[in-house]
């Protein structure tokens, strides 16, 4: 935990690379001290020790803008982050110094014990470099080289070291060993189990190069690596007690066609089918032969029918009953209990507003990661490592927002301080271009959206009964004429979803003072909804796509089912889906799609009718000429 909190410091801090603005000099760089550590640990002891402010109110201390996301408890790993960073500065400012061979295995000892901590095991991974170092010591001390080596060839002679025949490790020191293949036969064991019996792989191919004379003209008493194999593989049988566990992969991960077990496998089943009979008659091959499914959330594993198949995972258990496909490994042909509605689970009797809302944007997503608990490769843990020199669309309106919501009207420009002081614009003159850019498109912005903000209100809390639960939640941006949503860019398919479902909820709640109308504003143009007069039974529709979206990830996609339900799948509806050279990737090409629907048409018939469910009514309940 500890860990993932530092990462999201590093992050937000604008930590880029470089430990302070001498580092970069000495690689004859700008002394730039922003985006280095030196720059990100000030951000965060300053936001420690200084007392919170509440945005919009900034303060910069020295050029820097203290970290405000910090508390008492965290100060442990924040001291641990800077003893890690100081150990490796001192580290970097001491190896270059060349020292003797003795010298060098000393220091480096202490190094392995600065910066590593191993437990039981791992020590003995260190083991090898230790010994390696000792090595080196011993040979330089026995030759009477007591000259000073530089880093260069200390690093090549532990490299040679290394890279040669490593040291035996060792062997049965717990319950379960996991080795190479071995001679076995004079050390029995409980269970022995031998994985990857391929064909392909098990015995080992042996392919001679060309100008081995030996290989050309073999005789008798060569050594042969398949006849080794074939012996490892008896003295395996020979140790096993109690149990013996034989695997292979039986089918391809790809277009699951059949694959081919070792020919010694193969060897040994028809010598035991050959040699043994069951007293009651089973087919020997059935007992003795265990078929995995590809997939842990295969119906298989839960259905009964084989009882050496099974599982304790229950989000496995919801996703295998959500397997539509008959006739595949994984159809059940006795039903599952009927999953239980997500409304009438203990704790899920609320739905939260905000809750419904990024499942509409995205079922996908929602499926993949509150369904069956995956992370998708858009979701890791990556740091950037390069500071910023220009700004990708996504920097840009984030500079923009930061600016909308923060800044004084007519003052974004004197923000400039205050964002250098957070790491976030480009160095240098760039830097001041991107910002009078962003304060010029903030202020137009400003002038757009000012009329739709007079007459605020306070935001509204909801609790509506809605298809046998309750959804709560808040709406904020409400005034006296309407309600009010507003993007710093171009109108997307998701605000526009969003701004609906806040519509609906309004319309059913019909505050007192409240016209029933709602807005979208953004740079190009605004949106506007008409009060909506069955809002209980559109909202009832959008919570039953919920209940439905926790056991199957449903085909809708906020760009494409717009399109597609305002022009049917013309030009509009095919680029948003596939994407174009100046558009960029198409709503096809995000992982949770391509994960949720592998190996079916993610446009099949259900995409077209939950298209026209979610965006048909909203498309009728747009106005056009609506006045601020």
């Amino acid at each position: 935990r500890a860990l993932a909190r530092v990462r999201t410091w590093v992050a937000e801090t604008g930590v880029r690379w470089g430990l302070d603005s001498a580092m970069r000099r000495e690689l004859e760089l700008p002394g730039e001290d922003a985006n280095t550590w030196a720059f990100g640990l000030r951000r965060l002891f300053l936001g420690y020790a200084l007392p919170p402010l509440q945005p919009p109110q900034t303060a910069l201390y020295g050029e820097v803008l203290p970290y405000p996301d910090l508390e008492g408890p965290e100060a442990e790993a924040l001291g641990g982050l800077q003893a890690f960073i100081d150990t490796l500065a001192r580290w970097r400012a001491d190896l270059p110094r060349p020292r003797p061979p003795a010298e060098w295995a000393a220091d480096l000892s202490r190094l392995l014990a600065d910066l590593l901590d191993p437990d039981e095991e791992e020590e003995a991974l260190l083991q090898p470099l230790r010994e390696a170092l000792e090595g080196l010591s011993a040979n330089a001390q026995a030759a009477g080289l007591n000259e000073p080596l530089g880093l260069d060839i200390l690093r090549a002679e532990v490299a040679a070291c290394l890279d040669g025949t490593a040291a035996a490790q060792r062997f049965l020191t717990g319950r379960v060993t996991f080795c190479n293949m071995v001679p076995l036969r004079s050390i029995p064991a409980r269970v022995v189990c031998l994985l990857g019996l391929n064909g392909t792989d098990f015995p080992r191919d042996q392919r001679p190069t060309a100008f081995d004379l030996m290989a050309a003209r073999p005789r008798r008493g060569d050594r042969s690596r398949r006849d080794d194999d074939r012996h490892l593989f008896l003295e395996s049988l020979l140790s096993a007690r109690e149990r013996l566990h034989l695997s292979y992969v039986g089918n391809d991960q790809r277009d699951n066609a059949v694959r081919v077990p070792s020919v010694l496998l193969e060897e040994l089943l028809a010598y035991i089918q050959g040699s043994f009979r069951f007293v009651d008659g089973a087919e020997l091959m059935k007992r003795l032969v265990v078929r995995h499914p590809l997939q842990p959330f295969s119906r298989r594993y839960f259905d009964g029918s084989d009882p050496r198949l099974y599982s304790y995972r229950e989000d496995w258990c919801r996703a295998a009953q959500a397997q539509p496909e008959k006739g595949s490994d994984l159809f059940l042909t006795a039903p599952l209990p009927a999953a239980e509605p997500v409304g009438d689970r203990p704790g899920l009797e609320t739905l939260d507003l905000d809750d419904l809302i990024r499942f509409l944007r995205s079922p996908a997503q929602w499926f993949l990661t509150r369904t069956l608990g995956l992370r998708g490769p858009d979701e890791a843990d990556t740091l950037e490592e390069t500071e910023s020199f220009v700004q990708d669309r996504l920097q840009s309106w984030q500079l923009k927002q930061r600016l909308l919501e923060h800044a004084a009207p007519g003052r974004e420009a004197e923000w400039g301080p205050v964002l250098r002081g957070a790491g976030i614009l480009p160095h240098g003159p760039a830097g001041d271009l991107i910002l009078e850019q962003a304060g010029v498109a903030v202020g137009r912005f400003r002038d757009r959206l000012a009329p739709y903000l007079a007459d605020p209100l306070e935001p509204l809390e909801l609790d509506l009964p809605i298809a046998g639960l309750r959804l709560t939640g808040w709406v904020s941006g409400l005034t006296g004429s309407r309600l009010v949503a507003y993007r710093l860019g171009r109108p997307r398919a998701e605000d526009q979803l969003a701004l609906w479902v806040r519509h609906l909820a309004v319309n059913l709640a019909v505050p007192v003072g409240v016209p029933l109308r709602s807005v979208l504003v953004t740079e190009e143009e605004t949106i506007a909804l008409a009060p909506v007069a069955d809002g209980n039974g559109r909202l009832a529709d959008l919570v039953g796509l919920f209940r439905q979206g926790q056991t199957e990830p449903l085909p809708l996609f906020p760009k494409t089912s717009l399109a597609y339900a305002a022009g049917g799948w013309d030009g509009a509806a095919r680029t948003a889906w596939e994407g174009g050279f100046e558009r960029g990737p198409g709503e096809s090409a995000q992982p949770a799609i391509r994960t949720a629907f592998r190996g079916r048409d993610a446009l099949e018939p259900p995409f077209e009718a939950l298209a026209t469910q979610v965006f048909g009514p909203l498309l009728a309940a747009m106005v056009e000429g609506e006045a601020s």
